[in-house]
């Protein structure tokens, strides 16, 4: 069973994983990296959506036994 904490930090790491793996992605010109420009997209699209620390904080108030 996942505790609250667990969830949030599952969060959080995935959104900061992703964010690194596009800003890597799209920064690094001087490197050859093949991968489908649509991923990348569908990455920044899904980032532009995905909860802030301040949304899970929030959340958190309104239902603790899911978030913390």
């Amino acid at each position: 069973m996942t505790i609250p904490v667990e969830r949030t930090n599952a969060v959080k790491n995935l959104r900061d994983a992703a964010y690194d793996a596009v800003v890597s992605l799209v920064g690094s010109r001087g490197q050859r990296i093949l991968i489908d420009k649509n991923i990348i997209e569908r990455m920044q699209r899904a980032l532009r959506h995905y909860p802030s620390d301040s949304d899970l904080n929030d959340t958190a108030k309104e239902c603790p036994r899911l978030w913390k």
